[in-house]
């Protein structure tokens, strides 16, 4: 698997077996930890559509974790979806992520939802300033309805989505109202989720 994976990605790779002695999310950390990894790469799985023990655990670490949703299988992204909140460390996060997965003849679309017309304008700044330092032209759009509908209606016309974990909210924010990752059962296109604590 070593070699392998080396030969696909054209990245030297070294594979740790690890023995869980408590849940598999708390195993994968502690390994990344002792390993010194800085981002865990794992699969989203969910449990009657709800995300796994496992995945709530590896977003709620410190170290920075992309879980990943497929849909159909491919690795190769020609059209990428970045949804973001606000600006921040999250949102130039993922779209540098979203760069280097986007094949050479590939876009980029930069989206944030908003709920009242009045934000319009500070919401085209944000994605305006958060767009500027990318090389690559970046396409940005302000959508007047919650995410969940945006990406049920148009994540179809994308190969991948990507949106943070909003593990940067307070804890009773995030009970009031759920991340909307969980929210999310089906859409057209791959998913990732970006965490960084």
């Amino acid at each position: 698997m070593q070699s392998s994976i080396t030969a696909v990605v054209d990245v030297p790779c070294e594979f740790v077996v690890a023995v869980a002695s408590d849940s598999a999310g708390e195993t994968v950390l502690q390994t990344a930890s002792d390993e010194n990894c800085d981002l865990v790469v794992a699969p989203y799985e969910t449990d009657e559509g709800e995300p796994t023990s496992f995945v709530r655990h590896l977003l709620s670490g410190s170290v920075d974790v992309i879980t990943f949703r497929s849909g159909n299988g491919t690795t190769d992204w020609q059209e990428i979806l970045v949804m973001v909140r606000s600006a921040g460390p999250v949102a130039n996060t993922m779209l540098d992520f979203a760069q280097r997965l986007c094949n050479a003849r590939g876009a980029i679309s930069l989206c944030t939802c908003i709920s009242t017309r009045g934000r319009h304008r500070r919401a085209e700044i944000t994605l305006e300033t958060l767009a500027e330092p990318f090389a690559d032209p970046i396409e940005t759009r302000v959508a007047h309805e919650p995410v969940e509908e945006f990406l049920e209606r148009y994540a179809g016309n994308y190969d991948l989505a990507i949106m943070g974990a909003s593990t940067d909210r307070h804890a009773a924010s995030r009970l009031l109202s759920p991340p909307t990752h969980e929210c999310i059962q089906e859409i057209d296109c791959d998913l990732a989720i970006v965490h960084r604590p």
